[in-house]
């Protein structure tokens, strides 16, 4: 299973999940982008590109989220953020937390 439905259900289940996650409160990721968050002290929200398409919400040939995709599934875009390359030289980040391959440590 993708994660949309999942992060959809979070923002149900979460007190205010919606209205918090269009105000940016809430940040929705994945297991790249919670490292990343934690190891910047919280600077840096992003998730590789390969990992953001995970998510069934990320669209592959415009490397942007999808809006349609989140209409559909009534996620803000506001808690998506960046989805970058992890070897991206327009916007390198960091840290190479955000490697796909991270997910086999875990």
């Amino acid at each position: 299973m993708f994660s949309a439905s999942k992060a959809r259900w979070l923002l149900e289940s979460i007190p205010d999940g919606f209205r918090r996650a269009a105000a940016g409160d809430l940040c929705l990721g994945t297991l790249d982008s919670w490292l990343l968050w934690n190891l910047t002290g919280g600077a840096v929200h992003a998730c590789d590109v390969t990992n953001a398409s995970r998510t069934q919400l990320f669209n592959l040939e415009t490397l942007t989220w999808d809006d349609t995709l989140l209409d559909i599934f009534g996620i803000p875009r506001r808690c998506r953020r960046c989805g970058c390359p992890a070897r991206s030289t327009a916007r390198p980040l960091p840290c190479p937390a955000c490697l796909p391959a991270c997910r086999l440590a875990v």
